[in-house]
């Protein structure tokens, strides 16, 4: 499918946490997102400040994850286009700030997976060295041709892994710009009528769920819709290759609910 945004964000100043593990950035395609996520440019900077190091350099590594990431204390970036007339998807956000902490740094360390890159940042020898801080990709520049991708409930973690809490001071400036596309998932559509006695009930609410198998992996609510004329219902954006399940609920005119048989498997 044709790409439908294009977009670039950057990170505030994030200064240096005093920690072994700092989240910098993250670029979420939520779970519910109609859209896969091209990362094309991901670049990462880091001013060292005033101050000689006292430790060793601290390497900056992408992380693949596929949890929901909480951003508690986190920014929420603005996102910049390359065609003002393209519009990103509201599921697709971009976190960066002082004090990340995604879905608490214990549980990200143990549920990201390996590095997918690294890098390492430049450091003061003494305190009155002055260091031009360059760019540092976080992708390899192969992304500019095949890009990485994020398929929906899948992120992409910065974060400063040092050795020691003495190579990540509070003099450490860091920043994260990134750029990436978005393309529409190819969907299809599921229909149907809740009925009670023969007849078709208008109003009744279809709660569509999908999830990646019949064994119900990574279920969740995708569509709540409300029956039209003659009890008719249908759902056009179910994602190619995820399984739906329709239940529906309603009270026939009579004030007691019934929850109606749920028809499973419908894609």
């Amino acid at each position: 499918m044709a790409i439908s945004f294009s977009g670039l964000a950057c990170t505030p100043r994030i200064a240096g946490d005093k920690t072994t593990n700092q989240v910098l950035f993250v670029i979420e395609n939520d779970r519910q997102s109609g859209v896969v996520v091209s990362i094309r440019r991901l670049m990462v900077f880091m001013d060292p400040g005033l101050g000689a190091l006292t430790d060793v350099t601290p390497p900056v590594r992408g992380y693949r994850s596929s949890v929901d990431i909480e951003e508690r204390g986190a920014s929420l970036l603005s996102k910049g286009a390359f065609d003002t007339s393209q519009t990103s998807s509201a599921e697709v956000e971009l976190w960066g700030g002082s004090t990340p902490d995604l879905a608490g740094k214990g549980e990200l360390a143990a549920t990201i997976t390996a590095p997918s890159f690294g890098n390492m940042i430049a450091r003061n020898h003494t305190a009155v060295e002055q260091v031009i801080s360059t760019e540092v990709t976080l992708l390899p520049t192969l992304v500019s041709k095949i890009p990485y991708k994020l398929y929906p409930g899948q992120s992409y973690v910065v974060r400063v892994d040092a050795a020691a809490a003495a190579s990540n001071p509070v003099t450490n400036t860091w920043m994260v710009n990134c750029c990436w596309q978005e393309e529409p998932v190819a969907v299809h559509a599921i229909s149907g009528t809740v009925t009670n006695g023969g007849t078709g009930v208008v109003g009744a609410k279809v709660l569509v769920l999908i999830a990646d198998d019949t064994s119900l992996t990574n279920a969740y609510l995708w569509a709540t819709i409300t029956t039209g004329a003659g009890g008719t219902w249908s759902c056009a954006t179910i994602p190619d290759g995820k399984i739906a399940f329709a239940y529906a609920q309603h009270d026939a005119g009579g004030g007691t609910y019934y929850t109606a048989a749920g028809a499973p498997f419908v894609s």
